[in-house]
């Protein structure tokens, strides 16, 4: 959708959660690089100061100190795993609730029933429940129990965090007795000794968080007439969409809502194909942009041949090159079906062997037509794969 935003000349739109994940990936990537520019630092300060200290006699209380401060850190990277995982426990929560409660203002608004069996009960099925979405009683129910679970769940995430705390507080301790150096050789010696590039580490995690801040950049750029020119877009091609649809199968019962399928709503068959035929029809009349279409199986699903006739006759009268593929029968190859139409190249590759379009000894002179079109690859000899 952010494409057909940006094609239509807009900035695309954003969600408040989309918006919230984004500044919490913006805040672990700031911490991150400050922890690599940390560790850039006692390298290049503590090359020799390791190698000292494990010489030293206090090497025995040295590995001591060393083994239990590992330990207490251990435990604090542990719990941060659970508390993470509870957090986004949490936030599939409030996701179900609101995805529950956005089904519920549906059904205030419309009656909702079974499009095989016109049955009005209908049930509501996750990984996490089954029930049934027409009973209020039950639906308060569930959402009652949803919202116990997150209680508890921040309770828990609270009690992780207390931990964390105390398990901070005593590394504190631990190494308040210890030099300033010895501290940090206990603390990065890992890191120290490792033969790492973090100068590499730093450049990408900069270049991550660049992304991540001009995504929230372009969110806040996001007006009222930008987001109103959005939703008169998609109208509009939706609009164009059913057109289409009723050009095609003038009989036909289905009424498209989005350029998209909901992940409860699959259309199959020739209905599949009728569906993608429509959208690629309507986005081109919306852009009237200057791409070529390309139709891979463009007839699959048992599409009819007066509906499959109509397509063709629609996709000539749009100027612009059309490339549609398709299997065909026996029957269909001793009609020369396709040749009858006019501006329309045919090209068999059925006396080809399977999985053998393309051999070995072919693939120098496949190369020296792809570099005709600017599209420079190795040559066989300089890179065998």
């Amino acid at each position: 959708m952010n494409l057909l935003y940006s094609l239509n000349g807009n900035i695309g739109d954003f969600n408040e959660i989309d918006i919230e994940k984004t500044k919490k990936d913006i805040a672990e990537k700031e911490e991150h690089i400050k922890e690599i520019k940390k560790k850039i630092t006692l390298i290049k300060e503590s090359s020799d100061l390791s190698e000292f200290v494990l010489k030293s006699s206090e090497k025995e209380r040295f590995e001591k100190k060393k083994k239990k401060i590992k330990l207490m850190r251990d435990s604090v990277t542990n719990l941060r795993k659970d508390r993470n995982r509870e957090y986004n426990r949490v936030q599939k929560l409030n996701n179900l609730i609101s995805e529950l409660n956005s089904l519920n203002r549906n059904i205030e608004l419309g009656k909702v029933i079974c499009g095989d069996c016109g049955s009005n009960k209908i049930i509501y099925s996750n990984n996490e429940l089954n029930f049934d979405l027409t009973n209020n009683l039950v639906r308060n129910k569930i959402l009652e129990s949803i919202n116990q679970q997150i209680l508890m769940k921040n309770e828990l995430i609270e009690e992780y965090s207390k931990k964390i705390d105390k398990f901070k507080e005593s590394i504190i301790e631990e190494l308040r007795e210890l030099p300033v150096d010895v501290k940090k050789i206990i603390l990065y010696q890992e890191e120290i000794l490792a033969n790492h590039n973090y100068d590499e580490e730093l450049v990408e995690l900069k270049e991550s968080l660049l992304d991540l801040k001009n995504k929230i950049r372009a969110s806040q750029n996001v007006t009222r007439e930008q987001k109103g020119k959005n939703l008169e877009m998609v109208k509009d091609i939706v609009e164009k969409m059913n057109e289409y649809y009723s050009y095609i199968a003038p009989n036909g019962k289905i009424k498209f809502k989005d350029l998209f399928t909901k992940k409860d709503q699959n259309y199959s068959g020739s209905e599949g194909q009728e569906f993608y035929f429509c959208k690629i029809m309507a986005l081109n009349d919306f852009f009237k942009h200057e791409f070529p279409i390309i139709f891979d199986s463009f007839r699959s699903g048992e599409l009819s041949s007066k509906k499959e006739n109509i397509m063709i006759e629609k996709y000539k009268k749009l100027d612009k090159q059309i490339i549609l593929t398709s299997t065909l029968k026996a029957e269909e190859y001793s009609k020369d079906k396709y040749t009858h139409f006019d501006n329309i190249l045919s090209l068999d590759y059925s006396q080809n062997e399977d999985s053998q379009i393309l051999q070995e000894k072919y693939i120098s002179d496949l190369i020296k037509i792809l570099n005709d079109f600017n599209l420079l690859l190795d040559s066989p000899k300089d890179n065998e794969q």
